[in-house]
């Protein structure tokens, strides 16, 4: 009798090192489209993004890109061509994305800053008087018109 054999080779290590989580979706793409030799003209060719958006991918420039539905779209697109895993390029892509967006509400809040009770200037002590004035008339003119 023969040994079974199994349909699976042996897994082995992935000679490439993990890729750390501090490199931005743009920049595994552009690594990636350079081991591969391809230019940002044949990204455009392949995938069919438009030219001004290979860049602005590259540079993770969110803020030149269209909304994150079509970038979802082109980041999985453009990860497939270059060998990537569509679905973690595109995690890394969601997790930038949320992670400015946190960095903006912090920065906006910041701006803000505390809030200080407004204080009353000639101007609105002005527009009180005339408010005043004119709501008594009014009162004025009911009481005349009731009695009368």
């Amino acid at each position: 009798m023969r040994p079974v054999r199994s349909a699976q080779p042996p897994l082995l290590p992935d000679p490439s090192p993990p890729v750390p989580a501090e490199l931005h979706f743009g920049i595994l793409l552009r690594r990636a489209r350079e081991r591969k030799g391809l230019s940002q003209q044949d990204v455009v060719h392949a995938t069919r993004i438009a030219e001004r958006w290979i860049p602005a991918l590259e540079e993770a420039r969110l803020d030149l890109l269209p909304a994150p539905v079509y970038v979802t779209g082109y980041v999985r697109s453009y990860a497939r061509l270059v060998g990537l895993d569509g679905d973690e390029v595109v995690r890394r892509y969601q997790a930038l994305t949320q992670q400015r967006a946190e960095q903006a509400a912090l920065a906006a809040a910041a701006r803000v800053g505390p809030t200080t009770p407004r204080r009353w200037t000639p101007r609105h002590a002005v527009v009180a008087g005339c408010c005043a004035a004119a709501l008594a008339l009014v009162l004025l003119l009911i009481a005349l018109l009731w009695s009368g």
